[in-house]
């Protein structure tokens, strides 16, 4: 009964979350310039997110040194696989590290890669045979998108359901009901449960 609930609850969030606005498309590819740059490299990978393929056409890729992009991709569909081809920019030939950033069109959300490279001129990395991994991790209950469960998704969640200003963060200690001294999913879980009527 209790799975049953839990399952419910994240469908009917994700249900009410999908008539929430989030920040538009990043516009990567209107960033920089391909002119600027002397040197490139060519990488072919697939996106995973919490470790499955990702299948939308609308997914971007993106490769940055700190905040300035440096490379954008959209995947394409060959055969069975969704398959970036991205070109890296710099004007180093060797060693800037290059960070990404993926789009995930379904949630409309940005999110950052676990994966980095250093750069090195006319590298290959990545072939359709064995391409490169990107992997983002979707937190399911980050409701307030700050890449980690904690007290502020729960405050988020009383927002939205009873439209609380609630600002005192020492309110919120009531809510670490498995007593661990952190409010984190299980806490959040079983908020949902109890204010749906269930009994968890």
């Amino acid at each position: 009964m209790k799975i049953y609930i839990i399952y419910w609850l994240s469908l009917t969030l994700t249900l009410s979350l999908t008539s929430i606005a989030y920040a538009d498309p990043p516009d990567w590819a209107g960033q920089f310039n391909v002119s600027d740059y002397e040197f490139n490299a060519s990488m072919t990978g697939i996106l995973l997110i919490n470790g499955e393929v990702a299948r939308d056409s609308l997914n971007q890729i993106a490769a940055f040194v700190e905040d300035e992009v440096r490379g954008v991709a959209t995947p394409i569909a060959i055969g069975d696989q969704w398959l970036f081809f991205l070109t890296v920019y710099s004007n180093a030939a060797v060693g800037e590290m290059i960070t990404f950033r993926a789009y995930i069109a379904g949630q409309d959300t940005v999110l950052p890669v676990a994966e980095t490279i250093e750069f090195q001129l006319n590298a290959i990395i990545g072939q359709p045979n064995a391409p490169f991994e990107w992997n983002v991790t979707r937190l399911i209950y980050d409701l307030n998108q700050n890449q980690q469960v904690d007290v502020g998704d729960i405050q988020w969640l009383c927002q939205f359901y009873l439209g609380s200003q609630l600002g005192d963060p020492n309110y919120f200690s009531q809510f670490d009901y498995d007593q661990n001294h952190a409010i984190d999913e299980t806490d959040l879980v079983y908020l949902m449960t109890i204010w749906c009527g269930g009994q968890p």
